[in-house]
């Protein structure tokens, strides 16, 4: 997913960059079997997550152009409908499907939003929203 909209959008400036709160042995494998176009850090201490208060994975943030946060640490289109998956079949159930389509669709959609119209997008957040979604 990540790839596809960093190839999608990223003639409009965007991009992406992750960030693996693990170490180099254990994230390495992954990235280099995902050959990203993309930046992909190893934040083996967890900075990353410290600074911008990230408690989760898959979680992200939006940064503009002038490196401000204009969206607070969120699950970046994903839900937790893995918990209702059949351990026997690994199948889940249509509706946790449609309800995970629906919130990434949603997601992308917003994120998509912002790269068209920037400051402008409904999607970014005031200083003042965003001051009181994030955590202290």
């Amino acid at each position: 997913m990540w790839q596809a909209l960093f190839d999608e959008l990223s003639a409009q400036g965007f991009t992406i960059v992750a960030v693996a709160l693990d170490t180099p042995e254990g994230a390495r494998p992954w990235i280099e079997s995902a050959k990203p176009a993309y930046p992909c850090l190893i934040d083996t201490e967890h900075h990353v997550a410290d600074l911008y208060g990230l408690v989760n994975v898959p979680q992200a943030v939006w940064i503009d152009e002038q490196g401000r946060l204009v969206r607070p640490p969120e699950t970046a289109g994903s839900t937790d409908g893995f918990r209702k998956m059949d351990r026997e079949k690994f199948t889940l159930p249509e509706d946790v499907i449609a309800e995970r389509n629906r919130v990434k669709s949603e997601y992308l959609g917003a994120l998509r939003d912002w790269v068209a119209k920037g400051a402008a997008s409904a999607y970014a957040m005031s200083p003042e929203k965003l001051s009181a979604r994030l955590r202290p």
